[in-house]
């Protein structure tokens, strides 16, 4: 692949996944309003379930397919390259099949493990999903192996956006028969996203010549029993290589399904039902979905950063490699913060502005704290998902394996321990943990290869102007409660007071970064310069 090429398709990837994520997290709002913090438990249950078992599914098939294919295509081997495309789509209707009956019929012992009955109706409304998505996993890794992202940053967002229409469109209609069937028809929106991003490949790979394959499939029994055998094979194979990276993508969707299916079992003495569901819900439909927005960042990162420390690592070029390697988790760290802080410190108002709390005195009690929690959480997060990504990058993968087990196993044994003490903020507590100790891990296999600068000396630096940030922004946070209430329309102020906590965050934040030199001025405009330069040269 080209540099050109390398560059737009990584641009297109980033910023189609940074709009999906975007979308994602704006689909809560107004189910949040329509279905309340108890209706928002069944849907986050099933929500949860249902993306541990999508990326079981699609086996991390779209970036170890690119790479096969491309390889393939570039060895002049373009027959091969399409019967192992055949191949793993037709399989991936098997396991898409396979996946869709699983969930279906787990449902009912699903649900009562997590303790709310309520979610199978939402379990089984979302499983159909599973049908499309899998298939969908291998047309992409098939057009980026092409070196063509388009179709599939395209359909990710179409997916999105449909998900988003069809969900409240459904949660609005079913909405006067009960929260069951109303959190079941969001839930189905998952399925019509799932369809809408395969119709769109399928519409992509037939408007584009180079995605277009001649190989024929010979429909008789012994015809396609052969084919049946070379696709399983195909599929085992692809499974044995992308192993490793599909268990470390488990771990958030996992961890978060941890969560939501233990809150009823390990609260029930603390909380009644109906309570323990209403945390449920303010978990999955206001803190996760909050949390997803600096997470945005992580993505970005970690899908960047892979292909530039591999060729890095071929070349043997270890100072190069420990520049590029730091200097994504530094950066990561660094645009991370400020987010962090901005979503913790308007969390009260920026949480009643969006969600209204759910709608109950319960829910503006823990809403607010719940937020901040999590949120902190993601942070740990990007600096673990961007570390992974250069654990692929220097070929140490199979690393993340032993990762996924310290952070999955972290979070079992701390949330049965912490929520007996601290109740459901020891939970979100031991979030925080399992993902800084899955970091800690991940850097330390890394510094084996390659000792990182992330700071250097300037952690001091960081910690006096994150303190600041915090020390000023309490103030401000109490001053502008008092101050902001200028309209009799609480909305009004609750927006009043988030614009002006976020922008006060950011600029402080930023002005500290540059006065302790942790963001040089120089820095910035080369960082500038360079852009335009491989903006006029891809033009």
């Amino acid at each position: 692949m080209s540099r050109s090429s390398l560059l737009r398709n990584s641009v297109i990837l980033i910023i189609a996944a940074a709009v999906a994520r975007f979308l994602g997290v704006f689909q809560r709002i107004p189910l949040v309003y329509l279905l309340g913090n108890t209706g928002m438990s069944s849907y986050a249950i099933a929500f949860n379930l249902y993306s541990t078992l999508l990326v079981i599914a699609t086996a991390g098939i779209p970036t170890i397919l690119s790479k096969v294919i491309s390889s393939k295509i570039a060895d002049n081997s373009e027959e091969e390259a399409h019967t192992i495309y055949h191949r793993a789509l037709f399989f991936s209707v098997i396991s898409g099949l396979f996946m869709c009956c699983l969930l279906y019929f787990i449902a009912p012992i699903y649900a009562r493990i997590s303790g709310d009955l309520d979610a199978v109706f939402s379990i089984r409304a979302i499983a159909p999903a599973l049908l499309f998505f899998p298939a969908v996993a291998v047309m992409r890794g098939y057009s980026l192996g092409n070196q063509n992202a388009m179709p599939n940053g395209i359909s990710q967002i179409v997916e999105q956006v449909v998900r988003l229409i069809i969900s409240i469109l459904l949660a609005y209609l079913l909405i006067g028969y009960g929260l069951i069937w109303a959190s079941a028809g969001a839930s189905f929106g998952g399925v019509a996203g799932g369809l809408a991003a395969l119709l769109t490949l399928i519409y992509c790979f037939k408007r584009n010549k180079h995605l277009k394959t001649k190989k024929k499939i010979v429909y008789s029994f012994g015809g396609l029993l052969n084919f049946f055998k070379s696709s399983l094979s195909t599929a085992i194979w692809l499974i044995k290589i992308s192993l490793p990276n599909v268990i470390f993508s488990m771990t958030v969707t996992l961890i978060y399904n941890i969560d939501t299916s233990s809150i009823i079992p390990l609260l029930k003495d603390k909380f009644t039902l109906n309570e323990a569901k209403e945390l449920i819900g303010i978990l999955g439909g206001q803190a996760q979905s909050l949390a997803g927005i600096p997470i945005i960042i992580s993505v970005a990162f970690s899908q960047s950063i892979v292909p530039v420390l591999s060729a890095l690592y071929i070349k043997k070029n270890i100072n190069e490699l420990k520049t590029e390697a730091s200097k994504s988790l530094r950066l990561g760290l660094l645009a991370g913060l400020p987010v962090v802080l901005g979503i913790c410190f308007a969390s009260s108002p920026l949480v009643g502005f969006l969600f209204n709390y759910g709608g109950t005195e319960f829910g503006k009690t823990y809403s607010s704290n719940m937020v901040i929690m999590i949120t902190i959480s993601s942070l740990f997060q990007i600096l673990m998902q961007t570390s992974g990504g250069i654990l692929i990058g220097i070929e140490k993968s199979k690393y993340l394996i032993i990762s996924f087990l310290i952070g999955v196993s972290s979070k079992v044994v701390l949330n049965y321990i912490l929520s007996d003490y601290f109740g459901i903020y020891g939970i979100n507590v031991s979030t925080i943990i399992c993902f800084l100790l899955m970091f800690l891990f991940n850097l330390s296999i890394i510094n084996k290869v390659v000792t990182l600068n992330i700071l250097g000396l300037k952690w001091f630096n960081l910690i006096l102007s994150t303190s600041i940030v915090v020390l000023l922004s309490l103030g401000l946070n109490k001053f502008v409660v008092k101050s902001l209430n200028l309209f009799s329309y609480e909305k009004i102020n609750n927006l009043l007071e988030v614009v002006f906590i976020m922008a006060f965050v950011c600029v402080l934040y930023i002005s500290l970064l540059v006065t302790f030199k942790l963001l040089p001025y120089k820095d910035v405009l080369n960082a500038v310069s360079r852009f335009k330069r491989k903006t006029r040269k891809n033009s």
